[in-house]
């Protein structure tokens, strides 16, 4: 018999089929991926309730009570009458500020708007049993002001510009009355931006970074009656700054201690290139007037559960004063200033760092000022500066932000903690045509309180040099300042403790203080 084989009848069915079951796989997996994809996308979308509950675990957590009502429409969160209140510690007052409406505007790419009425008016008010009580409305405007939230519940990033924000103060009372006359305090703000993320874990996370072109302050004054009045004008240019923070979920402003031994910290920077200010007034028919100009500075700020620091800068500055009860004005001027604090405030059996600056660089005065007691110009007319710069050790023994052992420590006779160690790294004064310089270290027996009269025994060494004292003593004498005999005196003690340097008029001196207690000045013994 003949006839067809079936075979490739059969193959073809069998491709058609499977070319089929393919298409269908491949759409439905298709289909499944764009599900999951659109699910995937729709949970990392941020809804504005997400926001709203961040602000309000956020603010209960620092203390606040805080209340609102609420209107969802369509993608559109209204909250209106926000109210926030804060007992103060021990009871001993109130205090709270009634925001009249914020908008959260959910997006179609998954952020939220931000978006504040203008204007808008935040009312406040306070009552204290030492302060008093008071109340008032800030009245704010902005121009070009934009805020925008993204990232999920548990870790928002927040973003914001504006071209002007005007923040005024009005309807202010105290104590049941209103100030009499004109009354205007008001903050302006332009070009600012900035970011900050805020992510919620065990703790609290919090990174900011922030700029503004400049930052305008105006307040003014005006008694009718008395007619006593005051203003200030000042003006910041170029802020900016940056912030971390870690903070408690929840927080106990009345137990700081316990808040830092959670693990609470914090560290910021803030500069500014350019400040200028003006301030006046008149009180009792004498008036007086001030004009402050400053090149720039910078603060950075350091707090732990260990350390408190602080180190600041600052450029060239000038202060200009009239005032009716001198004849002339007053200039002041610094070429430079800065300032450390390395502090640690935690009890501890083992020493720790501490560190203290203080520059006062190129001081100067005007000759209107010096002509009130160098009328001739005896002395130089130099700028002056001070400089010094030291750290060492030391054990604390008592925590200064507990309340009770705070108030045990200003009771009693005993010193707060030990000295063990201390640097000095710089020592420079130069004034009126002298200098003196110096650098030293020494370290502290704590178990010898008797050698020195009480004080932890010292060893270590420091180095003076002093340069131009003969030739200002002469000039005080000249000036009757100083008496023959008032001078013959100190230089016989400068000829004690110091001997010539290689240069003319100045001094070299080496105060040594051994293990044994002994004091030698250059070599000889003094003590």
């Amino acid at each position: 018999m003949t006839g067809r084989n079936p075979q490739p009848t059969m193959t073809r069915d069998l491709e058609r089929k499977g070319t089929i079951m393919t298409v269908h796989f491949t759409r439905r997996a298709t289909t499944a991926l764009a599900f999951i994809f659109m699910a995937q996308t729709a949970s990392a979308d941020l809804m504005a309730q997400d926001v709203w509950a961040d602000w309000k675990s956020y603010l209960s957590g620092m203390g606040y009570d805080i209340t609102a009502k609420e209107n969802m429409s369509g993608d559109t969160l209204t909250l209106s009458d926000i109210e926030v209140k804060l007992a103060m510690p021990q009871e001993t007052g109130t205090g709270s500020g009634v925001i009249e409406s914020i908008s959260l505007r959910e997006n179609s790419d998954g952020t939220v708007n931000i978006v504040f009425p203008n204007p808008h008016r935040i009312s406040f008010s306070f009552s204290d049993p030492e302060a008093g009580s008071g109340e008032g409305v800030l009245e704010a405007t902005h121009d070009g002001l934009i805020a925008t939230v993204s990232g999920d519940p548990m870790n928002l990033h927040y973003e914001y510009s504006f071209d002007m924000v005007n923040l005024a103060l009005a309807n202010l009372v105290i104590d049941g009355e209103a100030p009499k006359g004109d009354f205007v305090f008001e903050v302006i703000g332009r070009g600012g931006k900035g970011i900050s993320d805020m992510k919620v874990g065990s703790m609290r996370d919090v990174e900011q970074d922030y700029s503004m072109q400049s930052l305008d302050v105006n307040f003014s004054f005006i008694e009718p009656e008395s007619g006593n009045n005051g203003n200030l004008r000042a003006n910041i240019a170029g802020l900016a700054g940056t912030g971390s923070s870690t903070l408690p979920k929840q927080m106990d402003p009345t137990d700081l201690t316990g808040m830092l031994a959670s693990g609470m910290k914090g560290s910021g920077t803030f500069s500014y290139d350019k400040a200028t200010a003006s301030l006046g007034g008149k009180a009792d028919g004498s008036g007086f007037a001030s004009e402050l100009t400053s090149d720039g500075g910078e603060l950075t700020a350091m707090m732990d559960g260990e350390h408190l620091s602080y180190v600041a800068s600052g450029k060239a500055s000038t202060l200009h004063t009239t005032t009716d009860q001198l004849p002339f004005p007053v200039d002041v001027s610094f070429g430079y200033t800065g300032f450390k604090l390395d502090v640690p405030f935690a009890q501890s059996e083992e020493p720790q760092d501490f560190a203290f600056g203080l520059t006062l660089g190129e001081l100067a005065v005007s000759e209107m000022v010096w002509g009130l007691f160098d009328p001739t110009g005896t002395l130089p007319h130099d700028p002056a500066t001070l400089e010094l710069d030291v750290d060492g050790k030391a054990k604390v023994d008592v925590n200064i932000f507990d309340p009770e052992q705070a108030e045990a420590m200003a009771m009693s006779d005993t010193p707060p903690g030990e000295l063990h160690a201390l640097n000095i790294n710089k020592l420079l004064l130069s004034m009126v045509g002298a200098r003196l310089s110096g650098d030293g270290a020494f370290t502290f027996d704590n178990s010898d309180l008797e050698s020195f009269g009480g004080v932890p025994r010292p060893e270590g060494k420091l180095n003076l040099q002093l340069a131009g004292a003969n030739t200002l003593i002469d000039k005080l004498i000249q000036m009757g300042f100083v008496s023959d005999q008032d001078a013959m005196g100190a230089r016989m003690m400068m000829g004690m403790f110091g001997v010539p340097g290689s240069e003319p008029d100045t001094i070299n001196s080496t105060i040594e203080i051994n293990a044994e207690g002994h004091v030698t000045a250059n070599g000889q013994r003094i003590k």
